[in-house]
């Protein structure tokens, strides 16, 4: 008789998913036939996952004839992975700051997110960092992060067709505040206190040393 193990192809969904049981194809001797292992097999990624089914795993009994001959065929679980395209966003670091004759300076990105919930960014992106991720400066200006989409790859086999995206930062030096001018009344005070200053000054008897005469 000849036994074939059950078959599921299905796609990636990030939980376990599986297949069970089998069919008996063929069975001339009318036997009866019972499962003494296991037929099932089950996972999570990407890939093929097979029962190993073998007819040591099955007996099989016929009134009319002593030994049933067993042929077994393994059944398995197929799990596709997506091929949606995915698309991860990553958006650069941004920075004010203000002039005052030293290097400043921002790296790296602010955040990294997925328009599929199911692509975890943190297991799934491998990324290298260049020089370019930090932007520095130290006149007035603008100084642009410079990560590209090539600086990240998704190392996930359950995800054919990701792609990367770079919302632009930048370091941006602003001048520094100039210093307030006075206001007109303490600049009409100063004015006058400089005058009577100098009246005063006018004002003072002179002092004469002369040498006495006898």
């Amino acid at each position: 008789m000849k036994i074939a193990g059950n078959t599921k192809t299905v796609t990636y969904n990030g939980e376990v998913q599986s297949v069970e049981g089998y069919t008996v194809t063929s069975n001339p001797a009318n036997a009866t036939v019972t499962l003494v292992g296991q037929a099932i097999a089950s996972g999570t990624d990407a890939g093929t996952y097979p029962m190993g089914l073998k007819p040591s795993d099955f007996t099989a009994t016929s009134p009319n004839y002593d030994k049933v001959t067993v042929e077994a065929t393994d059944g398995y679980l197929e799990i596709d992975p997506i091929t949606d395209k995915v698309t991860v966003t990553v958006t650069e670091k941004a920075g004010p700051a203000v002039y005052n004759g030293q290097e400043h300076s921002v790296t790296g990105y602010e955040t990294m997110t997925a328009d599929n919930t199911l692509y975890d960014v943190k297991k799934n992106v491998a990324e290298t960092q260049t020089a370019a991720w930090t932007a520095k400066g130290t006149d007035v200006g603008e100084y642009p992060v410079g990560i590209v989409s090539g600086d990240f790859a998704n190392t996930s086999k359950n995800f054919t067709n990701v792609v990367f995206t770079v919302v632009d930062g930048a370091l941006t030096i602003s001048p520094s505040p100039k210093r307030p001018s006075p206001s007109p009344r303490r600049a009409a005070a100063k004015s006058t206190t400089e005058r009577r200053s100098r009246t005063a000054a006018s004002a003072a008897p002179k002092v004469c040393w002369c040498p006495a005469t006898y």
